[in-house]
């Protein structure tokens, strides 16, 4: 879910149901830094509650939390007054969620009702040995990061959701001599061995993070054991240009490329159904990547300033595009588009400067803000009947475009073509709205003969 606050709102109640069907997950930072934000209530059917969600509220005094919680992210409510009001030496919300400690440290045994921990002790250096009980069933992103004087940690051997850099900056981490350290079962969290080019261990079912920010490693081979590759894994590899999945039905998470500007080739699971937001995000020589034919939607910013990316075909049975999906993809010239897609997101293809035009998949409805902004050759475009809104900025920036509105739509922004429309001309039918808006911002349109 995502939300917007008014300049003067300082209350908030989330919603239990969205389109008739229950929230259960509130996103990575969804409210990050508002200054307003006093107050917030969380509805008993939200079990999970993403990273830096509510970080830097610097208002924020009161939180009901869902009883039904069941996971949270790290840096969820920093820098706010309500966690600073937190005083227990164990503070356990929701249904076991360990979110704060304010113990003195040395040894540490856990509550006994502790199902989950969250960054409760990053940073934490006054704690030397923790012993991590069989109810916990998963631990946040930088759970335990830079917990300098930790140097004894019991994991479970059942444990499987562990987070990006867990350990990190942990004597514990540092003292061990495994060239891939596994724990719990099967979590892959860190490599430390010299070879650049790395075949993960058979065996291994989950990498957390473990090659976060190595500047060395050039391909990594993933075996078919993987069932999933949490968030952020393979962030900033900058030397890494081929990866390559064995296993058919390997889950990715979001981020798990960003940055990795060598990244020329990857190998996905043939049974992938998101690729989600972010996953090849700043991929500058990305040349080309074949997508499942399992594969339902392309996340926010999947394949955000691609910038080598020249065709690609997404298959039958996408349905959704995200906010800027193939933003800034600037050498995509040929995008093959099925029938099944019926929303395509804002600024999806903006400074696609080279794109070429392609009729819209018949079940969408609605040209979002920034669709095509910088789509240099979308000179003559046809608008079909069923298109109800034209969202601001949809076509900026296209010197010459002729924008031929074949139906009614209700909704034509005014800045369709940007602040300073450039020899834009809209055809468009007598008395609609498209008319309307032209004749009110003086823009050159002409009245179709009917």
């Amino acid at each position: 879910i995502s939300v917007e606050l008014s300049d003067s709102a300082s209350s908030l109640k989330f919603p239990s149901e969205l389109g008739g069907k229950p929230v259960t997950v509130i996103g990575s930072g969804v409210l990050s830094a508002d200054t307003t934000l006093k107050s917030v209530l969380i509805p008993d059917s939200v079990e999970e509650i993403g990273n830096y969600a509510f970080s830097g509220c610097t208002a924020l005094e009161s939180v009901i939390l869902s009883k039904n919680l069941k996971k949270l992210g790290c840096g969820t409510f920093s820098e706010t007054p309500w966690l600073s009001s937190l005083t227990d030496e164990f503070s356990v919300v929701g249904k076991g969620v360990l979110i704060k400690y304010n113990g003195k440290g040395g040894n540490i045994k856990l509550p006994s009702d502790v199902g989950y921990i969250s960054d409760a002790f990053s940073g934490n250096n006054s704690i030397t040995s923790i012993t991590i009980p069989d109810t916990v069933k998963g631990i946040s992103d930088s759970a335990f990061y830079k917990c300098g004087s930790l140097s004894e940690i019991d994991i479970p051997t059942g444990l499987a959701d562990i987070g990006t850099e867990a350990f990190k900056g942990t004597t514990w981490a540092a003292l061990s001599d495994d060239e891939f350290l596994v724990v719990g079962d099967g979590v892959l969290i860190d490599y430390r061995g010299d070879s650049t080019e790395v075949t993960i261990p058979d065996g291994v079912k989950y990498v957390a993070g473990a090659f976060y920010d190595n500047k060395s490693i050039t391909s990594v081979v993933v075996p078919d054991t993987v069932k999933h590759v949490r968030n952020g894994s393979f962030y900033n590899c900058i030397s890494l240009t081929e990866v390559s999945f064995n296993g058919a039905e390997t889950v990715m998470d979001a981020a798990l490329f960003r940055d990795c500007i060598a990244l020329s080739s990857v190998k996905l699971p043939e049974s992938l159904e998101i690729i989600d937001d972010y996953l090849f995000y700043g991929c500058v020589r990305l040349n080309s990547v074949n997508i499942p034919e399992s594969v339902k939607y392309i996340g926010k910013m999947a394949f955000y300033y691609c910038g080598v990316l020249t065709e690609v075909t997404l298959p039958e049975g996408v349905s959704e595009l995200g906010d800027g999906a193939f933003f800034g993809c600037t050498e995509l010239k040929k995008l093959n588009m099925p029938d099944s897609v019926s929303k395509i997101g804002r600024v999806c293809f903006s400074c696609c400067y080279n794109l070429e035009p392609f009729e819209l998949p018949p079940k969408v409805t609605v040209i979002e803000d920034g669709l095509f902004s910088y789509c240099l050759l979308f000179k003559n475009v046809t608008v079909p009947e069923r298109i109800t809104t034209i969202g601001q900025y949809a076509f900026e920036a296209i010197t010459g475009i002729t924008l031929e509105i074949e139906g009614n739509a209700t909704v034509v922004d005014a800045s369709v073509f940007g602040d300073e429309p450039k020899e834009a001309e809209i055809i468009c039918n007598a008395g609609s709205a498209a008319e309307k808006c032209a004749e009110k911002n003086n823009l050159k349109y002409t009245v179709r003969n009917q």
